[in-house]
């Protein structure tokens, strides 16, 4: 059964990683990161008259849950908008 792991921060991120799980938390970091950077990309485009001039985390909080089962793939998205929550899965 594989462990998940929710990362709100570098802490966060920094306790789970080690010998065992570097290579895949690290690609997972990245494929979270590129996924977090194109919703933002995307909300900007949609609504500008409310992104403008707000960082990326005052758009969307960023945090993801990683699931330690050897696999280096997304399964889903969730996004917090405005207290407002949307789970997008991909499976």
């Amino acid at each position: 059964m594989s462990k998940e792991y929710k990362i709100n921060s570098f802490n966060d991120l920094c306790n789970l990683v080690n010998d065992n799980n570097l290579d895949v938390l690290a690609e997972d970091l990245k494929n979270w990161l590129v996924s977090y950077h194109f919703a933002i990309k995307e909300i900007r485009k949609l609504h500008p008259e409310v992104t403008d001039g707000k960082t990326n985390t005052e758009i969307a909080k960023g945090s993801f849950t990683w699931i330690d089962d050897n696999e280096t793939k997304i399964k889903g998205v969730v996004i917090e908008q405005n207290g407002k929550t949307e789970r997008v899965d991909f499976e």
